[in-house]
């Protein structure tokens, strides 16, 4: 079967979930509140830390981009799979993101801002993902992306997946 994914409504969701995202973490942080920040992870990639409307311009987009990519990717596969309000389905959703950012993203972020052209993997490196505010801003952070793309993307195709009864598609003139 192939599922349809109106890709404008997945758009839509997977900017809202990045910029809620970056609110409530922005918030956090101006609070006191030691979070990893990926918005100024990925921006300083681009832009140096003293030019904070430039890095956090450029960490946003592509944070927004991977917000669309990922509710793209809820939308075909996980979208009504599940007989959930659909925030929470969004919340279960969020820990396959979760899940790549600890393993993958995180890791490759820390290595691309090192200054050198080669780079041995050893444990410190590896245990600074499991710091508590790695740890807490990338929970906090898929949670409320997880939330907000459930909550938004609802419908996406006038049925639920699991109806069994499905309308035939109009014929073509």
């Amino acid at each position: 079967m192939i599922r349809v994914v109106p890709l404008r409504k997945a758009a839509v969701a997977g900017v809202a979930g990045a910029v809620a995202w970056e609110i409530v973490a922005r918030a956090l942080i101006v609070a006191g509140l030691p979070l990893f920040d990926i918005v100024r992870e990925l921006g300083t990639l681009a832009f140096s830390d003293g030019q904070p409307v430039a890095w956090w311009l450029a960490g946003m987009a592509a944070h927004a981009l991977v917000g669309v990519a990922w509710a793209v990717f809820y939308g075909y596969f996980f979208w009504a799979r599940l007989d959930l309000p659909p925030p929470l389905q969004g919340l279960i959703f969020a820990g396959a993101p979760a899940l790549a950012a600890f393993l993958f993203v995180v890791p490759q972020v820390r290595l691309m801002h090192l200054d050198q052209s080669v780079a041995q993997l050893d444990w410190t490196m590896l245990r600074a993902m499991l710091e508590l505010p790695t740890v807490a801003g990338l929970v906090i952070g898929h949670a409320v992306l997880g939330l907000t793309t459930g909550a938004l993307y609802t419908h996406p195709v006038g049925y639920p997946s699991t109806r069994t009864d499905r309308p035939r598609p109009l014929p073509l003139p």
